[in-house]
């Protein structure tokens, strides 16, 4: 037969009858194997007539009864045999029809149908074992044992591309046996029925539905808007919530829908939806705080009904802003100098997208200022601002901050701060000792006056310097100058100079007026005037005083106060401050008197007495002398 290459063996053995000796063949047939479950067996019986044979002693009187005897017992042994096989079809009928156990199957790879080989008896053992196919009657395999050892037996299988792929494995349990297919295709899929035949016990039958794995869709992922999501999911923020959904369609058996971070399963809400007909395996992932390690980690989706197969895969990238961690200010904290620009770096870690950093000084923020910002992304989330800053003395001791904040958080800002220290020439003032703010002192002669050099500096001031007038004064190196037993010559304008690493300034002048009593003009003590006969004269008196609105002039005749004998106009002026001339430079104060000379009047003597409020001033004396010829003089 060209279906299956199987040969099964022949015996037979000599038979006698009771009158010649014959040749009895004992035929063996396989079982036909059809659609139909109460077909009958084709299996025939013959009787061994040798089983039964007589001795050839023939018995004249009793030979008809002898054989009429042999015939029956041999009869009745073949209705046994009949009633045995009768019994035993009825059982291999119901074994066809047993429930079939489940076996999935993954195209190309190999499955085991199992089969056991066990005896009911220790005593029985595999006569013959046979693979069917669905309905089909002709077996895929076979493995043919009646000749001894079942682990010796002849296999055959199906001359097909099935039959090629077909090998039945013995265990060495019994239990353990299984036909392996190996690259299983699409039509390999059925019920497979292993039939077991044994010596002395009834016939076993295993039935298998093998059906093959169907791999399920892509997953596909979505976002808590229903948007799907092909590679970035999110962005999420830290500290919120993350929900992403997995929705898988199809496959057999369903597949298990889950999600992965690398190696650790995340634990999501599973169900199944109807969607146009289809099953929609769904996995719903909640994460109630999304942490900081979320952050660039891929998450997967997975959907996998069956070992079998690799699972189907689908991953997402998570993107999560952050709030920042760590803000410093890097730049060491040394001594700025003012009026000079000085870069301030300020760097800010763990944020994304890069932290917002802003600059304060005094709580207030720093404007027209210039900043530079960098983000180094691969470097953890570094960003750096440099704030260049140019910082006045009004800015020593003050708090310079920065701040870091990320603007898709409502606060969370973190800060930096530091107290920065100005390095700053002097800033510097003159005022007295008792800390009079008057920029006007006035003192009277013979008094004492101190003054203090006030100066704000950093670092310190080193030395002192006093002027006068402008002038450096020598011998004065100290914050406080004393000048006792004032004179005229002390008044003028004063200032101090103090000095530091960063310079030397010069505070504003103070100025010192000294008050004295009235003193003649310097060369007019006493003047002898021309004079012509019959004409007037002017008498002029200059003086020098402070204050000047105190002075008053009074005029003598030959030591006479106010005697005026002869015919003399006296004009007494006394100047407002309007009309002195240099008032303030030389303390000038004139007065004039106007006299009617004749000849008797020569040698006569005038002389002027001062009154100031401070004290007795000088005489001035004016002498008239005659002239020969009259001159008009302009005093």
């Amino acid at each position: 037969m060209t279906a299956m290459q199987l040969l099964l063996p022949t015996s037979g053995m000599p038979t006698n009858t009771l009158e010649t000796e014959t040749t009895a063949m004992q035929t063996t047939y396989w079982p036909r194997q059809t659609g139909n479950s109460k077909s009958k067996s084709n299996t025939k019986c013959k009787c061994n007539m040798n089983t039964h044979r007589k001795s050839r002693t023939r018995c004249p009187d009793n030979g008809k009864t002898i054989w009429a005897v042999g015939f029956t017992l041999v009869l009745l042994t073949c209705l046994q045999q009949l009633k045995s096989v009768s019994a035993d079809e009825e059982s291999q009928d119901f074994q066809k029809n047993i429930p079939a156990r489940l076996v999935w199957a993954a195209l190309g790879k190999t499955v085991e149908l199992p089969c056991d080989l066990t005896p009911p008896t220790s005593q029985d053992s595999v006569k013959l074992l046979l693979w069917f196919k669905d309905t089909t009657g002709i077996p895929l395999y076979s493995l043919d044992s009646r000749g001894g050892n079942v682990k010796l037996a002849p296999h055959a299988a199906i001359a097909s591309d099935l039959g090629q792929r077909l090998f039945f494995s013995i265990g060495d349990n019994p239990k353990d046996s299984r036909l392996q297919i190996n690259d299983v295709k699409p039509e390999d899929g059925g019920v497979y029925r292993c039939r077991v035949d044994f010596f002395n016990s009834p016939t076993r039958n295993f039935r298998h539905n093998l059906t093959l794995v169907v791999p399920p869709e892509e997953p596909r992922i979505f976002d808590a808007q229903g948007k799907e999501i092909s590679q970035m999911a999110g962005p999420f923020r830290e500290g919120y919530e993350l929900f992403l959904c997995c929705q898988v369609r199809g496959g057999r058996p369903p597949p298990k829908v889950t999600w992965w971070r690398d190696d650790t399963e995340l634990i999501g809400t599973s169900h199944t939806s109807v969607e146009e007909g289809a099953t929609v395996m769904v996995n719903q992932l909640l994460i109630g705080t999304t942490t900081r390690d979320f952050y660039g980690i891929r998450i997967e989706c997975r959907a996998q009904g069956t070992r079998l197969v690799d699972p189907v895969r689908k991953d997402v990238t998570v993107q999560v802003y952050l709030k920042p961690v760590r803000v410093k200010i890097a730049t060491p904290n040394e001594l700025l100098t003012a009026g000079q620009p000085m870069p301030i770096r300020c760097e800010s870690w763990g944020s994304y997208p890069a932290a917002k950093i802003t600059w304060l000084l005094d709580g207030e923020p720093i404007r027209n200022a210039e900043v530079t910002v960098h983000s180094d992304k691969e470097d953890g989330n570094i960003t750096t601002s440099i704030l260049t800053l140019k910082v006045t003395s009004e800015n020593d001791n003050a708090e310079l901050t920065c701040r870091a904040t990320n603007p898709w958080f409502s606060g969370g800002a973190i800060e930096d701060k530091r107290i920065i220290r100005v390095a700053y020439p002097p800033t510097v003032s003159v005022h007295l000792a008792n800390e009079d703010p008057s920029r006007l002192v006035t003192r009277a002669e013979g008094q004492n006056v101190t003054f203090k050099c006030r100066a704000d500096a950093r670092p310190p001031v080193t030395s002192y310097s006093w002027f006068k007038n402008g002038m450096r004064m020598s011998g004065e190196s100290t914050e406080i100058m004393h000048l006792t037993q004032l004179e005229r010559e002390c008044a003028g304008a004063y200032a101090c100079g103090a000095t530091n690493t960063e310079g030397e300034t010069r505070s504003s002048s103070l100025t010192l007026k000294v008050q004295f009593s009235p003193r003649c003009k310097s060369g007019t003590e006493q003047t002898s005037i021309g004079a012509v006969s019959l004409h007037s004269i002017l008498v002029k008196c200059e003086v020098d005083a402070d204050p000047p609105d105190s002075v008053r002039f009074s005029w003598t005749y030959n030591n006479t106060r106010n005697v005026s004998p002869l015919s003399v106009i006296v004009l007494s002026l006394r100047f407002k401050r309007s009309h002195v001339v240099n008032w303030y430079n030389n303390w000038n104060l004139i007065d004039f008197i106007k006299y009617s000379y004749n000849d008797g009047c020569f040698g006569i003597k005038f002389k002027a007495v001062i009154s100031p409020c401070i004290g007795l001033g000088q005489w001035q004396r004016y002498m008239p002398r005659p002239e020969s010829k009259p001159n008009l003089l302009c005093l």
